[in-house]
């Protein structure tokens, strides 16, 4: 996947809100920089880069399943103490080991379905207590455009395909329930039901949601996920997580949805934000809402420079 952070701000800012929350998490006394983080990498290794520069974390492992890749992820490899496993995700799943304390970001690019959910499972019935993990999907319903309306054939289709997919674990799969505004909303109950009758067999432990987000750099996508450990440190692992704005415990997805800015645009806004509320006579065009979501998200926004070699 080709990424440019000026072109795909909301995923940046959804992995600095991943960071934020990992950092605090150590007030309730994780040891984040002594996890063993699982991700996606793609070529561009960005998540890798980023947490262990702000995390500290040296134990990585990037899984990427075509084999036709492995030359250039390997060349790409920022870090030596990366180790690169090409295989699918699902014949790395017997390698965690339950012992050790993991991050993992499974940040697939497909729709939620059956395969996925076996993923979750394996994750839940797998991670030590006090491991993390992140879930990534599509929440695109198919349209020739974001701004055409779903005709009633497409909805039937994608109502036949979820309910086909998710109705074990989500229940009857209605029309509405795959429209554009409602299917996050399917894919998150969907997710949280399963890892509710994958903890069946640890009575002791509980999953904590902390994150829930929606976003759209191009496609829309939906990230839920949060934190295992047992159920009396659930209210130490909130306390530790008090000044983090955006951690989410909500079953309603937090959209966030920020406006691509030119760099002068961003300097211009970042000398206006306010401690609260808005910002007002902006001398270009932007939506009240796009600026309302900009002074939400500030600290978290890329700042993006492009060096020409001489």
């Amino acid at each position: 996947m080709a990424l440019n952070y000026q072109l795909r701000p909301a995923k940046h800012i959804e992995r600095h809100i991943f960071v934020d929350v990992l950092q605090h998490l150590r007030n309730a006394g994780h040891d984040i920089s002594r996890y063993h983080y699982v991700g996606f990498g793609s070529h561009h290794y960005v998540d890798f880069i980023l947490f262990h520069r702000l995390l500290s974390i040296r134990t990585m492992t990037c899984v990427e399943k075509e084999e036709s890749k492995a030359k250039r992820m390997s060349f790409n490899k920022p870090y030596k103490f990366i180790k690169l496993e090409i295989e699918d995700v699902m014949d790395f799943m017997p390698k965690i080991n339950n012992r050790d304390k993991y991050i993992v970001w499974l940040d697939f690019e497909c729709h939620l379905n059956a395969e996925v959910m076996s993923h979750i499972a394996s994750l839940v019935n797998t991670l030590a207590n006090g491991s993390v993990f992140m879930i990534t999907v599509n929440a695109n319903p198919p349209s020739r455009d974001n701004s055409t309306p779903q005709s009633p054939e497409e909805i039937e289709r994608e109502r036949e395909k979820y309910s086909k997919e998710l109705s074990p674990y989500c229940g009857t799969v209605r029309n509405e329930d795959v429209t554009r505004k409602e299917l996050p909303n399917l894919l998150v109950r969907s997710m949280s039901a399963k890892i509710a009758d994958a903890l069946i067999g640890r009575t002791n432990d509980d999953f904590l949601q902390l994150f829930n987000y929606v976003y759209q750099d191009g496609q829309r996508m939906l990230t839920y996920g949060g934190i295992v450990d047992q159920k009396d440190r659930t209210q130490t692992i909130k306390d530790s997580l008090k000044r983090v704005e955006h951690v989410n415990y909500d079953s309603e997805p937090r959209a966030i949805n920020v406006p691509a800015l030119t760099m002068r645009e961003k300097l211009f806004l970042d000398k206006k934000v306010p401690k609260s509320g808005t910002i007002h006579n902006i001398p270009f065009e932007l939506t009240s809402d796009e600026i309302k979501n900009y002074v939400e998200y500030a600290r978290y926004y890329p700042t993006y420079h492009e060096i020409q070699a001489s």
